[in-house]
Protein backbone atom coordinates (compact mmCIF):
# COMPACT_ATOMS: atom_id res chain seq x y z
CA UNK A 1 0.00 0.00 0.00
CA UNK A 2 1.04 3.95 -0.02
CA UNK A 3 -0.84 7.58 0.29
CA UNK A 4 1.09 10.50 0.09
CA UNK A 5 0.01 13.91 1.79
CA UNK A 6 -1.00 16.86 -0.14
CA UNK A 7 0.40 20.22 2.00
CA UNK A 8 -2.37 21.50 3.57
CA UNK A 9 -3.25 25.10 4.87
CA UNK A 10 -1.65 26.44 8.24
CA UNK A 11 -1.72 29.64 10.27
CA UNK A 12 2.25 29.88 13.09
CA UNK A 13 1.80 32.01 15.45
CA UNK A 14 4.76 33.55 18.03
CA UNK A 15 5.27 35.92 20.36
CA UNK A 16 8.26 38.17 19.64
CA UNK A 17 10.57 38.79 22.94
CA UNK A 18 11.46 42.43 22.54
CA UNK A 19 7.09 43.71 22.06
CA UNK A 20 7.29 46.12 24.10
CA UNK A 21 10.33 48.15 23.07
CA UNK A 22 9.10 47.24 19.13
CA UNK A 23 5.85 49.09 19.70
CA UNK A 24 7.14 51.89 21.86
CA UNK A 25 9.39 52.65 18.99
CA UNK A 26 6.60 51.97 16.05
CA UNK A 27 4.10 53.77 17.94
CA UNK A 28 6.40 56.67 17.77
CA UNK A 29 7.37 56.60 14.01
CA UNK A 30 3.75 56.53 13.41
CA UNK A 31 2.71 58.92 15.40
CA UNK A 32 4.83 60.96 13.63
CA UNK A 33 3.90 60.06 10.09
CA UNK A 34 0.25 60.51 11.29
CA UNK A 35 -0.09 62.69 7.72
CA UNK A 36 -0.01 59.84 6.63
CA UNK A 37 -2.73 57.47 7.63
CA UNK A 38 -5.91 57.89 6.19
CA UNK A 39 -9.19 56.66 5.66
CA UNK A 40 -9.37 53.78 2.75
CA UNK A 41 -12.50 53.46 1.08
CA UNK A 42 -12.40 49.46 -0.11
CA UNK A 43 -14.90 47.26 -0.18
CA UNK A 44 -12.94 45.09 1.84
CA UNK A 45 -12.53 47.53 4.95
CA UNK A 46 -14.69 49.78 7.33
CA UNK A 47 -13.88 52.21 9.91
CA UNK A 48 -10.08 51.27 8.94
CA UNK A 49 -7.59 53.53 8.11
CA UNK A 50 -4.08 52.60 6.47
CA UNK A 51 -1.32 54.15 5.77
CA UNK A 52 0.09 54.65 2.58
CA UNK A 53 3.14 52.33 1.27
CA UNK A 54 5.56 54.63 1.59
CA UNK A 55 5.69 54.28 5.31
CA UNK A 56 5.70 51.10 5.30
CA UNK A 57 8.60 51.30 3.06
CA UNK A 58 10.24 53.97 5.49
CA UNK A 59 9.24 51.32 8.91
CA UNK A 60 11.45 48.90 6.93
CA UNK A 61 14.46 50.94 6.24
CA UNK A 62 14.67 52.41 9.27
CA UNK A 63 14.21 49.14 11.36
CA UNK A 64 16.18 46.38 10.51
CA UNK A 65 16.22 44.68 13.87
CA UNK A 66 12.72 44.54 13.85
CA UNK A 67 12.11 43.55 10.45
CA UNK A 68 14.65 40.96 11.52
CA UNK A 69 12.87 39.73 14.41
CA UNK A 70 9.43 39.72 13.16
CA UNK A 71 9.50 38.71 10.14
CA UNK A 72 13.00 36.78 8.78
CA UNK A 73 13.61 35.02 12.30
CA UNK A 74 9.47 34.14 12.27
CA UNK A 75 9.55 33.00 8.78
CA UNK A 76 12.75 30.90 9.37
CA UNK A 77 11.04 29.15 12.53
CA UNK A 78 7.92 28.13 10.18
CA UNK A 79 9.82 26.82 7.41
CA UNK A 80 11.78 24.88 9.70
CA UNK A 81 8.99 23.42 11.47
CA UNK A 82 6.92 22.66 8.45
CA UNK A 83 9.65 20.87 6.79
CA UNK A 84 10.59 19.06 9.79
CA UNK A 85 6.97 16.86 9.53
CA UNK A 86 7.38 13.97 7.38
CA UNK A 87 3.51 14.36 6.11
CA UNK A 88 4.50 17.98 4.48
CA UNK A 89 6.28 18.38 1.07
CA UNK A 90 9.41 20.49 2.13
CA UNK A 91 9.08 24.00 1.34
CA UNK A 92 12.95 25.00 -0.90
CA UNK A 93 12.69 28.56 -1.15
CA UNK A 94 15.69 30.45 -2.52
CA UNK A 95 15.41 33.42 -1.42
CA UNK A 96 12.25 35.92 -0.42
CA UNK A 97 11.16 39.64 -0.27
CA UNK A 98 9.00 41.96 1.18
CA UNK A 99 7.04 43.03 -1.47
CA UNK A 100 4.85 45.32 0.52
CA UNK A 101 3.95 46.48 3.77
CA UNK A 102 1.51 48.59 6.11
CA UNK A 103 -0.01 49.70 9.08
CA UNK A 104 -3.67 49.34 9.79
CA UNK A 105 -5.55 51.32 12.60
CA UNK A 106 -9.04 50.37 13.58
CA UNK A 107 -11.46 52.16 14.81
CA UNK A 108 -14.80 50.83 16.96
CA UNK A 109 -16.53 48.31 14.78
CA UNK A 110 -13.83 48.56 12.43
CA UNK A 111 -13.62 45.53 10.34
CA UNK A 112 -12.13 43.55 6.69
CA UNK A 113 -14.62 41.37 4.88
CA UNK A 114 -13.13 37.87 3.44
CA UNK A 115 -10.57 38.21 1.11
CA UNK A 116 -6.74 36.16 0.46
CA UNK A 117 -4.08 38.45 -0.90
CA UNK A 118 -3.12 36.60 -4.27
CA UNK A 119 -6.79 37.97 -5.06
CA UNK A 120 -5.14 41.64 -4.29
CA UNK A 121 -1.63 41.32 -4.94
CA UNK A 122 -0.09 39.62 -7.85
CA UNK A 123 2.99 37.92 -8.89
CA UNK A 124 6.05 40.03 -8.99
CA UNK A 125 9.33 40.09 -11.39
CA UNK A 126 12.51 40.86 -9.29
CA UNK A 127 15.64 41.11 -11.55
CA UNK A 128 14.35 39.13 -14.22
CA UNK A 129 13.08 36.46 -12.45
CA UNK A 130 9.28 35.77 -11.51
CA UNK A 131 8.80 35.76 -7.60
CA UNK A 132 5.27 34.14 -6.46
CA UNK A 133 3.09 35.42 -3.41
CA UNK A 134 3.92 32.82 -0.57
CA UNK A 135 3.41 34.21 2.95
CA UNK A 136 1.50 37.09 4.60
CA UNK A 137 2.08 38.10 7.85
CA UNK A 138 0.59 40.85 10.43
CA UNK A 139 2.73 41.87 14.14
CA UNK A 140 0.20 43.33 16.20
CA UNK A 141 1.69 45.85 17.80
CA UNK A 142 -1.55 47.18 19.91
CA UNK A 143 -4.53 45.84 21.15
CA UNK A 144 -6.87 46.64 23.86
CA UNK A 145 -9.52 44.11 23.18
CA UNK A 146 -9.81 40.47 25.40
CA UNK A 147 -8.83 38.72 22.23
CA UNK A 148 -6.99 38.77 18.32
CA UNK A 149 -10.43 39.31 15.56
CA UNK A 150 -8.79 37.43 12.93
CA UNK A 151 -10.41 34.81 11.66
CA UNK A 152 -9.28 32.28 9.08
CA UNK A 153 -11.17 30.24 6.33
CA UNK A 154 -10.77 27.24 4.33
CA UNK A 155 -14.27 27.18 1.87
CA UNK A 156 -15.96 23.83 1.54
CA UNK A 157 -14.28 23.44 -1.83
CA UNK A 158 -10.95 23.59 -0.50
CA UNK A 159 -11.57 21.35 2.42
CA UNK A 160 -8.47 19.16 2.45
CA UNK A 161 -10.49 15.85 4.56
CA UNK A 162 -13.91 14.03 3.61
CA UNK A 163 -14.39 14.33 7.48
CA UNK A 164 -15.02 17.92 6.93
CA UNK A 165 -18.31 19.13 5.20
CA UNK A 166 -18.33 22.79 5.97
CA UNK A 167 -15.84 25.62 5.86
CA UNK A 168 -13.25 25.15 8.10
CA UNK A 169 -13.00 27.98 10.49
CA UNK A 170 -9.73 28.95 13.00
CA UNK A 171 -10.88 31.90 15.24
CA UNK A 172 -7.63 33.55 16.77
CA UNK A 173 -9.62 35.14 19.51
CA UNK A 174 -10.02 31.72 20.83
CA UNK A 175 -6.35 31.22 21.33
CA UNK A 176 -5.13 33.15 24.29
CA UNK A 177 -1.52 33.40 23.27
CA UNK A 178 -2.14 35.16 20.08
CA UNK A 179 -2.01 39.20 21.44
CA UNK A 180 -0.50 42.13 21.03
CA UNK A 181 3.15 41.46 20.26
CA UNK A 182 2.18 38.18 18.84
CA UNK A 183 3.40 37.50 14.99
CA UNK A 184 1.10 35.53 12.63
CA UNK A 185 1.66 33.83 9.47
CA UNK A 186 -0.17 31.88 7.02
CA UNK A 187 0.20 31.44 2.83
CA UNK A 188 -1.14 34.05 1.02
CA UNK A 189 -4.13 32.52 -0.68
CA UNK A 190 -5.49 31.56 2.69
CA UNK A 191 -8.79 33.49 2.63
CA UNK A 192 -9.25 35.23 6.22
CA UNK A 193 -11.50 38.06 7.95
CA UNK A 194 -11.31 40.74 10.56
CA UNK A 195 -13.92 40.51 12.49
CA UNK A 196 -15.59 43.91 14.46
CA UNK A 197 -13.07 45.78 16.71
CA UNK A 198 -15.03 46.26 20.10
CA UNK A 199 -12.30 48.79 21.62
CA UNK A 200 -10.59 51.41 18.81
CA UNK A 201 -6.82 51.93 18.36
CA UNK A 202 -6.39 48.10 17.47
CA UNK A 203 -2.76 48.83 15.30
CA UNK A 204 -1.75 46.04 12.84
CA UNK A 205 1.40 46.20 10.83
CA UNK A 206 1.33 43.85 7.79
CA UNK A 207 3.83 42.04 5.20
CA UNK A 208 3.41 40.19 2.00
CA UNK A 209 6.10 38.07 1.19
CA UNK A 210 7.60 36.94 -2.51
CA UNK A 211 9.62 34.09 -2.77
CA UNK A 212 11.54 31.79 -5.66
CA UNK A 213 12.16 28.28 -5.40
CA UNK A 214 15.06 25.68 -5.75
Amino acid sequence: MGIFYFPCDFVYWRKIDNCEKYKKRLLQQLNENDNLLSNTHSAYLTNASTTVSSLGHWIINNNKDIIEDIVWKSLNELISELNSRPNFLPIEINNSFITNSWFMKYEENGSVAVHNHHEVFPPMMKDGKPYKMTFSMFYIVKNDNPGNQTEFIQPTMSGTSVSERYDTRFKTSEVEDIKEGTVVIFPSNLYHQVCPIEKPNRIILSFNICSTFQ
